[in-house]
């Protein structure tokens, strides 16, 4: 009797599935991936910050156009460049942040125009606690790379909207105290060598480990050598920006950066900004003092002690916190300061 060998009927079917699957083409072992864009940009970027003596760790920010990078010192580097050296003193380490902005995406006018005259307005600043120092710029094909301090902390903003996260109002008078003297101290420094700001906000006032301020972005600064000179150049956030730029008029730049830090007291001690955008575009200058509205539990005392340390443009300053017209003490500490601010 002849011998009947039976399918396997699980066999069966797989062989039908099998059959029924299209046919794919097996990937050579020498056929290459295509490589992301992304990708092949981020090792580009990591490759040209190694042959300068960084080791990238990771991102810290993104934009449009423009990346920041946290990166590590490498000991080689240190060992060349005695500004580094020197914060690295104590333990041999230093993280410094990376600015790498694409040349490709970047409009070209900001290449040509805006990024130079920020570098030279910034770099040549003789070297300040509370202003953040750029130690380096070097480009490629494909990158402007600009290595500057590292601030642990991040910004002004996200200090103040962790307090409104914790149920707060403000970040407190003992910190709205130090960070407002340190900010001046900034503001002074740059202004005494003949650079305007123009672009004081929260989000330009960086804090580093230990909550020093570092102020930084100096796209929108000019060099005004002659105080007397009036700008044309509306620029700036609207938020902070004093009402003359608003509305189009020549202004006193040294002026209106003081109207911005101002604001910036403001917002650290109310845990908001006074104005909204509609109110900005309506209101002119002397309708603003009176509708600003503070805390129940912000004592003019503090504010005036806060205010009184700095001795930079006093007047501005307690114009925009409304206490002139609230107490005429202060009139007269005004009057008996002979001339210390600039009004």
């Amino acid at each position: 009797m002849p011998l009947i060998i039976r399918e396997n009927p699980f066999r069966r079917k797989q062989n039908q599935k099998r059959n029924e699957q299209p046919y794919k083409r097996k990937r050579s072992m020498f056929e290459c991936k295509t490589p992301d864009p992304k990708e092949l940009s981020s090792e580009i970027i990591k490759a040209d910050c190694l042959n300068h003596g960084y080791r990238l760790i990771r991102t810290l920010g993104e934009g449009a156009y423009a990346k920041v990078k946290l990166a590590e010192v490498m000991p080689s580097k240190l060992a060349r460049n005695e500004a580094m050296s020197e914060l690295a003193a104590d333990t041999g380490e230093l993280q410094v942040a990376i600015k790498v902005i694409s040349q490709r995406r970047v409009p070209k006018e900001f290449l040509r125009k805006f990024l130079p005259r920020e570098l030279d307005n910034h770099c040549n600043l003789a070297r300040h606690p509370h202003v953040v120092q750029i130690y380096e710029t070097f480009s490629t094909d494909e990158h402007v790379y600009i290595v500057m301090d590292y601030c642990a902390k991040g910004d002004l903003l996200d200090l103040i909207n962790k307090h409104i996260g914790d149920n707060q109002r403000g970040i407190g008078e003992a910190a709205s105290r130090k960070i407002f003297n340190q900010l001046c101290q900034a503001l002074r420094h740059i202004h005494n060598n003949g650079i305007v700001h123009r672009d004081l906000k929260c989000e330009n006032v960086l804090l580093d480990e230990n909550l020093d301020v570092k102020l930084t972005d100096f796209g929108f600064s000019c060099y005004v050598p002659d105080r007397g000179t009036l700008l044309k150049t509306t620029c700036g956030s609207y938020a902070y920006t004093a009402p003359e730029v608003i509305k189009c008029k020549s202004y006193d730049a040294f002026k209106s950066d003081t109207w911005s830090i101002g604001i910036i007291l403001f917002a650290m001690a109310n845990g908001r900004l006074p104005f909204n955008d509609a109110q900005l575009s309506e209101m002119d200058e002397e309708m603003r003092m009176q509708r600003l509205k503070f805390e129940r539990t912000i004592s003019f005392e503090n504010y005036f002690s806060i205010i009184q340390q700095t001795g930079l443009q006093l007047m501005r300053y307690l114009k925009i916190l409304g206490l002139l017209a609230r107490n005429q003490y202060l009139v007269k500490f005004i009057i008996n300061l002979n001339g210390s601010f600039h009004v």
